[in-house]
């Protein structure tokens, strides 16, 4: 195995453990966690327009948009990781239960992926 191919199997390894948690953060509600995740002046998009710039706003969002449930489980699966350089593109499947205040009993779901650029 070539030093470049194991560099490789390294970036590839680091960037599938970050989309991990991405998702265990937000399910520690560690808001300020989860933004430090992404770069300084990272952007947070949801279906299209952007939602949050740079990592306080992303911070604020996170906390306002999931604080409000009992509980969330976000299940980040099925990741692509294309590796150019100094750049990785990634998509995952997502999975997330967000558990309104009756203690498990009712939630809201939602499916779709994840987009990420670095």
């Amino acid at each position: 195995m070539s030093s470049e191919q194991l560099r490789w199997l390294v970036d590839r390894a680091l960037i599938g453990d970050l989309l991990i948690e991405f998702a265990r953060r937000l399910d520690l509600r560690g808001w300020d966690g989860y933004s430090e995740l992404y770069t300084v002046d990272g952007e947070l998009e949801l279906l299209g327009p952007t939602i949050a710039r740079g990592r306080a706003e992303i911070s604020e969002f996170a906390a306002r948009s999931l604080g409000r449930y009992e509980a969330t489980w976000h299940l980040s699966a099925a990741h692509t990781i294309d590796i150019d350089g100094d750049t990785a593109r990634t998509r995952s499947s997502l999975f997330a239960v967000h558990v309104l205040g009756d203690h498990g009993r009712s939630h809201a779901d939602g499916a779709g992926w994840y987009d990420n650029t670095s």
